[in-house]
């Protein structure tokens, strides 16, 4: 049976992907940025299967920890980009865990042979940080999906930027290592 490492695994979204994998009777561990505060994951035990349930400490800027969380996991899925509106340092509270996070999951990932399967959840602001308004010169009648260019504005909100170059961290790794050994998917729930 495949363990299911679920980063953000106790969020909105998070939370629906670790009910589905304990449902499928998968071991499924979740990580929690602060395992003592347990009113962030306490819904979870509430689960079928929740048996087949770990908790484990994570920080995404820690090497050591993400190694060791992903280390017995042969799919990851990466939901655990914090999500604040209301914040005093963008840089440290959204930018700094959400794209250097990305960076260390994907370099760690690249090591730890057991991991076949990868899924960023990216978000519309992957394509469009001024979502749901249009991109750039589109107007609100105008259909914009992936196939067009990106579009990033500098007065979006931080956390539209920072998923935004988080996904574009993850194609840059794509495009500079064509030959790895597991699987990427990123999606971006609108």
């Amino acid at each position: 049976m495949k363990k299911i490492g679920v980063i953000g695994g106790s969020g909105f979204i998070g939370s629906y992907i670790t009910k589905k994998f304990l449902k499928e009777r998968h071991h499924v561990k979740v990580s929690a940025t602060d395992i003592f505060n347990e009113e962030k994951y306490k819904h979870l035990w509430k689960l079928e299967n929740s048996d087949r349930l770990q908790i484990q400490q994570l920080d995404v800027a820690n090497e050591e920890e993400l190694q060791e969380f992903v280390s017995d996991c042969s799919i990851i899925i990466h939901g655990g980009t914090p999500f604040l509106l209301d914040f005093k340092d963008p840089q440290s509270e959204l930018f700094d865990p959400t794209i250097k996070g990305t960076e260390n999951i994907l370099e760690i990932i690249n090591k730890t042979s057991s991991v076949t399967k990868v899924v960023f959840i990216a978000s519309v602001a992957a394509y469009n940080t001024n979502f749901p308004m249009p991109a750039g010169e589109k107007s609100p009648n105008d259909i914009f999906n992936e196939n067009d260019t990106p579009y990033i504005n500098e007065d979006s909100h931080p956390y539209a930027q920072a998923k935004f170059l988080a996904n574009q961290t993850v194609i840059k790794f794509i495009n500079e290592n064509p030959f790895i050994h597991f699987e990427i998917t990123s999606v971006s729930p609108v």
